[in-house]
């Protein structure tokens, strides 16, 4: 079989002496694994770049072989940005499934990759918006809007164990358990402080530890959230 689509090239790592492992966010079909013949162009490559590609497989439980084009060379050399592009590429492909298609997440991988015209506090505020809404699109979305018992707008605490957004008076008794939602969630980052971006970088990554099937270690994220504290 074989398909032609665009995509969002995320990670490759060496096969054998000839070949690389690529893996590639589709546009039509989602999370791909493939083989990719060594080449200079491989090596141009970078988290989150767009490419054109086709792909003859036998069925999707084996590796077809990709041929690409690579529709812009990246010339930002930013560390931050590449950082949160690997980050990102890291969550997609240790918590999605592959052959399935997800527009949201392709869209939204999209915009990250073209961030370079902002500084740094800007980028990562970009940043911890898709994580929330990647949490979303695996089905655990979090409404700070209103309080999941009195119906009110006053939220304050997210329930670690529901993700549910509480008011200050429903869960005062029990805030050594709770989260404190950072104003910043509430105001969809209009405006934010370094410290806020923390607190959202600590809650969501809460809840992708917990959606993991085992314990997953998260190495350009654990750096990136190291590198925000030094902001």
């Amino acid at each position: 079989m074989k398909i032609k689509d665009e995509g969002i090239y995320l990670f490759s790592k060496k096969h054998g002496e000839k070949f690389l492992i690529l893996q590639i966010f589709s546009k039509t079909y989602g999370l791909i694994k493939c083989l990719s013949r060594i080449s200079k162009k491989n090596h141009l490559l970078i988290n989150l770049d767009l490419i054109s590609f086709e792909l003859d497989y036998k069925d999707k439980d084996s590796f077809g072989f990709i041929k690409f084009y690579q529709k812009k060379i990246n010339t930002i050399d930013n560390v931050f940005l590449n950082l949160i592009k690997a980050s990102a590429s890291e969550l997609c492909m240790k918590l999605l499934p592959t052959w399935e298609e997800n527009l949201v997440i392709y869209k939204s991988l999209h915009r990250l990759s073209q961030l370079f015209n902002l500084n740094n506090d800007l980028i990562v505020a970009e940043y911890v918006k898709w994580e929330f809404q990647f949490l979303g699109c695996l089905g655990y979305g979090l409404d700070v809007k209103k309080c999941s018992q009195t119906g009110s707008d006053n939220v304050y605490y997210i329930s670690p164990k529901s993700g549910n957004s509480i008011s200050y008076e429903v869960g005062r008794k029990y805030e050594k358990k709770l989260f404190k939602i950072p104003d910043c969630l509430k105001n969809n980052f209009s405006r934010f402080q370094i410290s806020e971006i923390e607190s959202c970088l600590k809650i969501s990554g809460f809840f992708l530890q917990k959606i993991s099937d085992t314990d997953k270690k998260y190495i350009f994220r654990n750096q990136l959230v190291n590198m925000v504290s030094k902001l």
